[in-house]
């Protein structure tokens, strides 16, 4: 006769702590690769699509939604297939949290970048002050960064700055690669 024996389902250790940091520095990554991404996205638009009209505005907030929800599916797609194929499948509070702070950092680029899309669906500048908005969240990134890294104020100021132009400039390079010039 064999028994049977009940597998252990108590939580191990790891998978009860988690690191705070580690949650905050994943939200920050993706706010900027997500801030990077939509800039070229929106460089892309062509001029006059639908302005005047709402179906301007409402062209202009799929592409900022569509844009940033299917990366952030995306990059949790391709987080779960690599971690299921380096690890025993043993995922840890930190992985849960990081997950839903990635989900809630695009969440919250698409929301501040539709803003301006909504305020100005019918001005042909809709598209211009929309994209600075991915632009400033890169700053704020780097600044942010800076900041949990300890760095003075004024450092801080400057990695945000240069975070944002550095932003701008892989932007356009993106743009340029797409062949779009």
């Amino acid at each position: 006769m064999t028994t049977e024996s009940t597998p252990d389902l108590t939580p191990t250790a790891a998978a009860q702590t988690y690191d705070p940091m580690e949650v905050r520095r994943e939200a920050v990554v993706m706010a900027i690769y997500v801030s990077v991404v939509l800039d070229a996205t929106l460089e892309v638009l062509p001029e006059g699509h639908g302005s005047g009209d709402w179906g301007h505005g409402i062209y202009l907030l799929g592409v900022i939604w569509g844009a940033t929800l299917g990366l952030a599916i995306a990059h949790w797609f391709a987080f779960r297939v690599a971690a299921f194929g380096f690890s025993d499948d043993e995922r840890t509070r930190t992985d849960h949290l990081v997950a839903r702070a990635q989900f809630l950092a695009a969440f919250v680029i698409a929301a501040a970048a539709s803003v301006p899309a909504i305020i100005l669906y019918r001005s042909e500048s809709a598209d211009q002050v929309t994209q600075i908005v991915p632009s400033l969240a890169i700053g704020l990134g780097g600044f942010l960064s800076a900041r949990a890294a300890k760095k003075s104020k004024l450092l801080c100021v400057v990695i945000g700055l240069c975070a944002m132009l550095l932003g701008f400039f892989i932007a356009e390079f993106k743009y340029i690669l797409a062949g779009h010039f």
